[in-house]
């Protein structure tokens, strides 16, 4: 049995979390300027985010193998988003620490293999032994087992706030460097952001589950059903406040291209900067390095332009005067000549 109290909020809040996510998705896939590294870390995010969405969303049936299917899907990416956002945050530590972004691949793949080896373990060792099952107050099935809850919450937590450690010390380090650009400055602030969130959607649901781990038999509140449904699976949403309505260059191209009929945004100089056609954000730095090399070799052309022209004006000018003075010298010859 579902129960109703949740059910609604949870679907509701499913629905959220699986457009913001699926957004991004799309938008990262359609357009080409938008792939660069960075947005490339989101865009993994954001499908892990989409699919802890759908396994909450999909309702919980008791004695089905359907029921079954859905807990290990919960169980094999609840901890995905906190699990990313702590990787991203590592990532750009090491941007701090002289690597360059394209040198942090190999630790991108890495996490990738080392989050599926974490996830195989928890469902081989836990939930392939346990029998899922709904407990009527819940909108998903789940498995009423202490130890496999624990390890995850703790897993989940850990992860969420060492990636608020981490970047509070990014945080920190952006605002004392002089070299970032804008665009690194306000991605990293946003990445901030985003553990933030992440604690407010799952700070309802860690309530309930450790009041009722403390007391099995607690009655049950309403508010925490509530809140557990509406915010645990928003996850993706908030990848779609941050990444494409606060991110003026995806908002805008998504407008132009999906919103054709009836938006036209303004034209911004970020649309066509030169930073969007690059992969990689330590291109900017040698970007401003040859425009300004460029601007110097135009100003250069155009003073030994100038330098020329004015010495022909002058060598003009000196060829008329000698011809006058030639002219002048002719005639007066010319007159002495006529007087003798």
């Amino acid at each position: 049995m579902i129960h109703n109290s949740e059910s609604g909020p949870c679907i509701a809040g499913s629905i959220l979390g699986m457009s913001g996510a699926l957004i991004y998705i799309i938008a990262y896939i359609q357009f080409k300027k938008l792939r660069n590294y960075p947005r490339k870390l989101i865009f993994v995010l954001s499908i892990y985010d989409f699919l802890i969405s759908l396994a909450l969303f999909l309702p919980g049936y008791t004695s089905t193998g359907f029921c079954k299917f859905q807990v290990y899907m919960i169980a094999y990416f609840l901890t995905s988003p906190s699990y990313w956002c702590f990787v991203i945050s590592i990532i750009f530590l090491l941007k701090f620490y002289g690597y360059k972004y394209f040198e942090t691949q190999r630790f991108f793949n890495f996490a990738h293999i080392l989050m599926h080896i974490i996830s195989i373990t928890l469902l081989i060792t836990y939930v392939v032994k346990a029998n899922p099952t709904s407990n009527g107050r819940t909108h998903w099935c789940w498995i009423k087992q202490i130890p496999l809850e624990i390890l995850i919450y703790v897993i989940y937590w850990f992860l969420l706030l060492g990636c608020i450690l981490f970047y509070s010390i990014i945080i920190w380090k952006v605002y004392k460097a002089k070299n970032q650009t804008d665009f690194e400055r306000g991605f990293q602030f946003k990445m901030f952001l985003i553990p933030l969130f992440y604690v407010f959607t799952a700070i309802f649901s860690s309530v309930k589950r450790l009041r009722e781990m403390i007391n099995p038999d607690v009655s049950p509140s309403p508010f925490l059903d509530f809140t557990q449904g509406l915010f645990l699976p928003t996850e993706g949403f908030w990848d779609f406040v941050l990444f494409v309505l606060a991110d003026k260059e995806t908002r805008n191209t998504i407008a132009r291209s999906w919103f054709r009929c009836c938006c036209k945004p303004k034209n911004d100089d970020t649309t066509n900067s030169d930073q969007n056609t690059f992969s990689d954000l330590d291109s900017f730095k040698s970007i401003d390095l040859n425009k300004h090399l460029t601007d110097n070799k135009n100003q250069n052309q155009n003073q030994n332009i100038n330098q020329n022209i004015n010495q022909n004006q002058d060598s003009n000018s000196s060829n008329t005067s000698d011809e006058v003075e030639s002219h002048s010298d002719l005639e007066l010859s010319e007159f002495h000549q006529d007087n003798l």
